[in-house]
């Protein structure tokens, strides 16, 4: 999950655009989070209704 949530990070900063990742548990989205936290580039926000919660990720700027 460290690896997908990097990965996205690397996209949406090169891309500009958000990007939505696949409906996640509590504890893997919290992994999501916790890679991305430290991240300058991008913010990350969890929505939608369990269990179907998902986590976005933005560009730094445009949702923060």
């Amino acid at each position: 999950l460290t690896a997908l949530a990097k990965r996205t990070a690397e996209r949406v900063a090169r891309t500009g655009k958000y990007s939505r990742l696949d409906p996640m548990n509590p504890s893997e989205r919290r992994v999501i989070h916790s890679a991305l936290a430290e991240d300058d580039r991008v913010v990350t926000l969890s929505k939608g209704e369990e269990p179907r919660r998902y986590v976005m990720v933005f560009p730094k700027g445009e949702n923060d």
